[in-house]
């Protein structure tokens, strides 16, 4: 059953990102890769996205752009939950990598105090995979384990 979900939410991230892309010039798109530190993970949707995306919301402290571009210290990612529990293992300080795409579109919106209010003008969504945790020793924007 898990395997079917992961391949139903894989298939629906690669939708995302075809049609994100064919609505949306490149210059309004963008993946990035940033490291930085958890500020605080918004509440676990405890579902995983199928017949529509869920989505967990989370806040980083910015410390490094590995690729693309990103000028602001504090950034908010939607993540797409494959499962519904994928960031309960993540912690406020705790130093991640991230591969998120800037998009002017997601599929469902949310909201959530501390995160994102249903009346602030969204300009671009940044959509997440499951961070990755760095070690202390890890070397900024280079592969470790």
């Amino acid at each position: 059953m898990k395997e079917t979900i992961s391949i139903i939410c894989l298939a629906l991230m690669f939708i995302h990102a075809c049609q994100s892309k064919a609505r949306v010039p490149q210059s309004e798109t963008q993946n990035l890769v940033i490291e930085a530190f958890v500020e605080k993970i918004g509440t676990a949707p405890r579902v995983g996205s199928g017949v529509r995306a869920v989505y967990q919301f989370a806040k980083y402290n910015v410390t490094k752009v590995c690729e693309g571009e990103y000028p602001q210290q504090d950034l908010v990612v939607d993540h797409l939950m494959l499962y519904g529990d994928e960031l309960d293992r993540f912690r406020p300080g705790d130093r991640v990598r991230l591969v998120v795409q800037k998009s002017k579109k997601i599929f469902t919106r949310n909201n959530e105090d501390g995160f994102r209010n249903a009346s602030d003008k969204v300009e671009f969504f940044y959509i997440g995979e499951k961070p990755k945790l760095l070690s202390p020793n890890c070397s900024p924007c280079e592969p470790c384990e």
